[in-house]
């Protein structure tokens, strides 16, 4: 045999270097749900890891459904690492909802999250209501703090490329930071008052740094991590850090298609099922925020799944916000009753 073939034994494949590998399959009707690998297999049932993230059991009179794919061993071994990481969240999720379950609660899955948000704004992301609610009104002189298209126009502005390398440059600190207190001030986002109430306490001598690692965070090079923990050491006050809306409230409005604003509380119970092994502290870092991010581009993927095509990540956080709340479980209870 050669040394890369791979020999099928059982239910799984042997590479020429002896390891074990899971056999892949697809469904012949659905072959959108991608390739899986067998999780486990009872008396009169199987359950397969898909790549679309899903878990699905089928009873005996089904497995024929399933056929197997023959894929070289490279390309097998890379696919196996996929499913079994999905396979491992699946795992983890389940867990997640039997101790739900033996604590008498619900836990809100991404399924009952598009429900809620679904009936709220039956036109997705485009519904007029969801539109003048969180985006922008069509009236003059109506605009509120909710509204995050006009404070993206600003951010934009206020902290481009050219400019802000150009006040940073020119030492021109004073500038920046009015700029980081006016654009944090009119949204909802960061809290407002409390968090430029925060800014107040940076004292003037600190007011470079915040604009460097502010620059170097939006148009920087290298690391996201390293440039996002430089941005928190710029914001920090001794020994107070700042808050999750407070370090990612700048980088979301600038730049809406990369960074996430982050409501701790609503992000803590999204990655209950998105990422149940997410531990989102108190205090910001660039490593969790790194992982934040890859769990919000999941769900981006998930909401245009179902064709709701989120504009950027403030619709993201204002759909992760609206179906996480306390208001929206009594809404997901009510619906349940319903039917």
């Amino acid at each position: 045999m050669e040394a890369d073939a791979a020999t099928a034994i059982g239910g799984e494949i042997e590479g020429g270097g002896g390891e074990h590998l899971p056999r892949l399959w697809m469904h012949k009707k659905r072959r959108d749900w991608g390739l899986a690998i067998l999780a486990w297999e009872g008396q009169e049932k199987r359950r397969y890891q898909f790549q679309d993230g899903r878990a699905r059991t089928f009873k005996q009179g089904f497995y024929s459904l399933l056929e197997e794919v023959d894929e070289p061993l490279d390309v097998t071994e890379g696919i196996v690492a996929e499913l079994e990481g999905k396979l491992d969240l699946t795992r983890a999720r389940r867990e997640v909802i039997e101790r739900a379950k033996s604590d008498g609660r619900h836990v809100v899955t991404f399924d009952d999250q598009w429900r809620i948000f679904e009936h709220l704004y039956p036109g997705g992301f485009q519904d007029p209501t969801y539109v003048s609610e969180q985006r922008h009104s069509e009236e003059e002189g109506k605009r509120r703090k909710s509204h995050v298209d006009p404070v993206i126009e600003e951010a934009q502005q206020a902290f481009s490329k050219e400019r802000l390398g150009e006040l940073v440059a020119g030492g021109e600190a004073d500038q920046v930071y009015s700029d980081v207190v006016a654009v944090l001030g009119s949204t909802s986002l960061s809290s407002g008052a409390r968090h430029v109430g925060t800014l107040s306490k940076l004292p003037p001598s600190r007011f470079q740094d915040l604009g460097e690692a502010l620059n170097d965070l939006l148009w920087g090079e290298g690391s996201l991590i390293t440039r996002f923990d430089a941005w928190i050491a710029a914001l920090t006050i001794g020994k107070d850090k700042p808050s999750w809306e407070l370090a990612t409230t700048l980088p979301a409005l600038v730049q809406p298609e990369e960074h996430v604003s982050v409501k701790a509380s609503a992000f803590r119970t999204q990655a209950r099922w998105l990422a149940p092994k997410l531990k989102l502290e108190t205090t910001p870092d660039g490593s969790t925020y790194d992982r934040v991010r890859a769990m919000s581009m999941q769900a981006m993927d998930r909401l245009r799944e179902r064709k709701a095509i989120p504009r950027d990540m403030l619709d993201l956080n204002s759909f992760i916000w609206t179906t996480l709340r306390p208001k929206a479980r009594e809404l997901l209870d009510q619906l349940r009753r319903e039917g």
